[in-house]
């Protein structure tokens, strides 16, 4: 025989907002783990784990606004947000960061440079690409130098 619970509205919002933590917990070690396994894969042992084993990689200091120019400026194209991460693992500094972290921080970083460099709603692709204010027309609108990059 199936019994019914019934909770007020206090506790059914207290049980939420626990699971919602665990969950939330669960992720974010989740994506830890898959950064650190992706860094053991890409690199060798010796190299990217600290000495003792237990305390991780270590992590370098990023700039992150000079970091975007400096990619954006070295790639020459229309980067988005999940491409810069992307290059951001490939960086020696970036240690046992998570993906989260390295999103809020590019985040973070873009909202700093929105009078330095320029977003472009590209059609069709769920969020926007950027690029250096000279890569645009008038409208902003991508020249079409920048406009022509194969979008995966």
């Amino acid at each position: 025989m199936t019994r019914s619970v019934n909770f007020s509205e206090q506790q059914l919002a207290e049980i939420t907002a626990r699971y919602e933590r665990r969950l939330a917990a669960i992720t974010k070690e989740s994506e830890d783990i898959r950064a650190v396994l992706a860094r053991l894969k890409g690199e060798e042992r010796h190299s990217s784990l600290s000495g003792s084993g237990d305390r991780g990689m270590r992590r370098g200091r990023i700039q992150w606004e000079k970091f975007i120019l400096d990619k954006l400026q070295e790639k020459n194209e229309l980067l988005f947000k999940y491409e810069m991460r992307d290059l951001a693992f490939e960086d020696d500094r970036i240690g046992d960061r998570s993906a989260i972290q390295v999103d809020r921080a590019l985040s973070a970083a873009l909202y700093k440079l929105k009078d330095r460099i320029q977003s472009y709603n590209v059609p069709g692709k769920k969020g926007y690409a950027y690029g250096l204010p000279e890569w645009f027309d008038a409208k902003g609108k991508a020249k079409d130098e920048f406009s022509d990059k194969e979008w995966d």
